[in-house]
């Protein structure tokens, strides 16, 4: 098993600020290998990376196909996802978490086009975690299926510690070191739209612990690729402050999202002091929601007084709740993924470790177990660490918290000689110029 370091924003920020809402996790792909940050997805099956001749793929630290020993064209497989805004071809190569679980001749995709309208610009890629194994083109190309058949496993699990500090991804073991409480698993259920990480909730709450009134249990479906949180109606919660609580101000958007007041132009005042009462209930087990992953940083979409927030509305052809980022980040979520000998599927939730969370939240039990937990979740408790192996990949720059690469080189702040140097990003891409400073050239300004 493995223990992986996370990059992820240190806010979800408003969309209009920038697509800084994915976490990423490395992975070392090839011979020599080039260490890639893929956007993790519990909600997608492939692994894909985007070549260094991709049209409208991002610029930064894409794969270089030509630059691997072990690459190997795959002429039998067709890559299913393929669209008309992603267009990508199936290779095999060498793949590698830190050199400790290593999948040799992994299928996975190698995107040559995106469209301008595609909207999951990811930095380098896609690292898929969904497994279903009753689909056998997607499983034929699950990372996770092939380590757990080859052997590598110490158990066919992952954990993710996304908030908080030291966010981590474990595969094949989950590490106490990363969670609080008992883990409470629940079973898979069945979604609207087919995705394989739907779960049943039992309650969502506001203020006081009141609950929304909502046709409980509600299908919910948990995804890493979404940072906001979709619920029936979400006016229920935002016009009654026996939920919401007492606001400043609340204002509302004809696509149907609410902000809330956060002048920061008052003394001392910041737009995470804002605070909104939520939590959701689970088997049994109530996990409060960290109100800063509520509500968002003011951007150019918000008024000088109103930050933007986290709940928008479902359709009716959805599943009924959706659970994005600003949930994720406030639990620790652990995935059992099936496999021939349980095909079913499970979920487990506990409180991140460092959490602010009381011991009489972290003591809560789970009402009950899943059906198949015998067969399913009888865990190999891990006893040694996991030792990183020595790896020589191809250099690759730094990256800054968003998981952009970011210029090695620092330079001066204009007009200002007092700040510190810093990094600039995409500086390698401007085109050169001359410019003569002397004040008698026509060129000084």
């Amino acid at each position: 098993w493995t223990s992986l370091p996370i990059v992820q924003p240190p806010d979800l920020l408003d969309p209009l600020q920038g697509d800084f809402r994915f976490h990423y996790a490395p992975l070392w792909v090839g011979n020599p290998p080039q260490l890639q940050h893929l956007a993790i997805s519990i909600s997608s099956a492939p692994v894909y990376l985007f070549d260094t001749a991709c049209t409208y793929c991002p610029a930064n630290n894409t794969f270089d196909p030509t630059l691997t020993n072990t690459l190997k064209v795959n002429q039998e497989l067709k890559w299913p996802w393929s669209s008309k805004d992603i267009q990508a071809h199936t290779i095999n190569d060498d793949i590698s978490f830190e050199g400790i679980l290593s999948s040799p001749q992994q299928p996975f995709g190698l995107v040559d086009s995106l469209s301008e309208q595609y909207w999951l610009r990811f930095r380098e890629g896609l690292l898929g975690l969904a497994v279903n194994p009753n689909n056998q083109t997607t499983y034929t190309y699950s990372l996770l299926a092939r380590l757990h058949k080859s052997g590598n496993l110490l158990n066919p699990v992952v954990g993710l510690k996304l908030g908080g500090s030291s966010p981590r991804l474990t595969i094949g073991a989950l590490d106490p070191n990363d969670y609080d409480g008992e883990i409470n698993w629940v079973e898979r259920v069945e979604s609207v739209n087919q995705l394989q990480t739907a779960v049943p909730v039992e309650a969502l709450r506001g203020r006081d612990d009141r609950i929304l009134p909502y046709s409980y249990p509600l299908t919910t479906v948990l995804s890493t690729l979404d940072q906001d949180i979709f619920m029936p109606n979400n006016s229920v919660y935002f016009l009654n402050t026996s939920y919401i609580g007492p606001q400043s101000l609340i204002n509302i958007f004809p696509s149907g999202g609410y902000a809330v007041g956060c002048d920061i132009t008052l003394e001392n005042r910041k737009w995470d002091d804002v605070y909104l009462p939520f939590s959701v209930d689970i088997n049994g087990v109530n996990y409060p929601v960290d109100s800063k992953d509520l509500v968002r940083p003011q951007s150019l979409g918000s008024t000088n007084v109103t930050c933007r927030t986290a709940f928008k509305n479902t359709t009716a052809d959805e599943d009924p709740l959706l659970l994005g980022l600003s949930f994720l980040r406030s639990v620790y979520l652990a995935y059992r993924f099936p496999t021939e000998d349980c095909p079913y599927g499970h979920f487990g939730f506990a409180y991140p470790k460092g959490a602010n969370r009381t011991s009489a939240t972290i003591s809560q039990k789970p009402r009950t177990a899943p059906e198949h937990a015998s067969q399913c979740l009888q865990l190999v408790k891990p006893t040694t660490t996991p030792s990183s192996k020595k790896i020589t990949f191809m250099p690759k720059n730094q990256y800054n918290q968003f998981g952009a690469e970011v210029e090695q080189t620092t330079y001066e702040v204009w007009g200002r000689p007092d700040d510190a140097r810093t990094p600039l990003i995409g500086v390698k891409e401007l085109p050169p110029q001359v410019v003569d400073t002397h004040k008698n050239s026509p060129f000084w300004w």
